[in-house]
């Protein structure tokens, strides 16, 4: 009796022992560094002179902040100029209807004749087609003005500025690039997994991060589904407050 109670109690202790080691080697410890979360370049789709910059690397701007300026002069004449076409195309356009109508019922009278009807229809085109025109025109005139400004798609940090004050910036054929920022109070950590190690973990799923001490919750997203060499992008993304830690130290993920 007594030695199969030793035999259980050693059957049991080698299943104990059997199940660390698999949780021991079914563990993974990361080294990494932080890197910002959600980067993006923004660019000016238009050409001008940059009139003010309103920020510099390091600052925390909200969605919509105003970030940098061309100078707008030629912009807001052009809006005014297309806005004044614009309304007198329309009375144009109105008078041209007016005048199709009476052409019409005068026609439907036997007055008119169908030539004239005809060319009174051709004046109301020709109308329309300049109206239409000049909707376009400003239409893009206020799309130019409000390209002239950049401002933040989202509360974020500013990483880098690429232009100066009075910078001639010619945007004709290829955007240029103004600003870089980063999401506010978020960071990411990178690594790279092999296919086996990667389909363990799904999107979203909670990983501890540590940095300088300090632990943080991070959640796992996937940057990219392409692998690079065998191994398959991953990123844990944290929630941090900057003047804590920030992009560059030295991160351990544990999942």
């Amino acid at each position: 009796m007594k030695n199969m109670k030793c035999k259980r109690f050693s059957k049991l202790l080698l299943l104990l022992v059997m199940s660390i080691n698999v949780g021991l080697l079914q563990a993974k410890e990361i080294q990494t560094k932080l890197t910002w979360f959600n980067i993006t370049t923004l660019s000016f789709r238009v050409n001008g002179n940059v009139n003010e910059l309103y920020v510099q690397p390091g600052d925390y701007i909200k969605k919509n902040q105003k970030i940098i300026n061309l100078d707008q002069r030629e912009y807001l004449e052009n809006v005014t100029l297309t806005k004044s076409l614009f309304k007198s195309r329309k009375s144009e356009l109105d008078e041209a209807r007016r005048e199709l109508e009476r052409a019409t019922e005068l026609f439907d009278r036997t007055v008119l004749s169908e030539h004239e009807l005809q060319t009174v229809k051709n004046n109301f085109i020709s109308s329309e087609t300049r109206f239409v025109t000049a909707n376009t025109n400003k239409l893009n005139a206020k799309r130019e003005l409000e390209f002239s400004n950049i401002v933040s798609p989202f509360d974020a940090v500013v990483v880098d500025v690429k232009v100066k004050k009075s910078e001639t910036i010619v945007s004709t054929f290829k955007a240029m690039p103004a600003v870089i920022i980063a999401q506010a109070n978020k960071l990411s950590a990178l690594f790279k997994l092999s296919a086996d190690e990667k389909s363990k973990l799904k999107r979203n799923d909670v990983v501890k991060v540590v940095v300088a001490g300090a632990s943080y919750e991070g959640k796992i997203f996937f940057p990219t589904l392409l692998p690079e060499n065998d191994l398959y992008p991953v990123g844990v993304e944290i929630t941090v407050s900057h003047d804590k830690i920030h992009a560059g130290m030295a991160a351990r993920i544990n999942f």
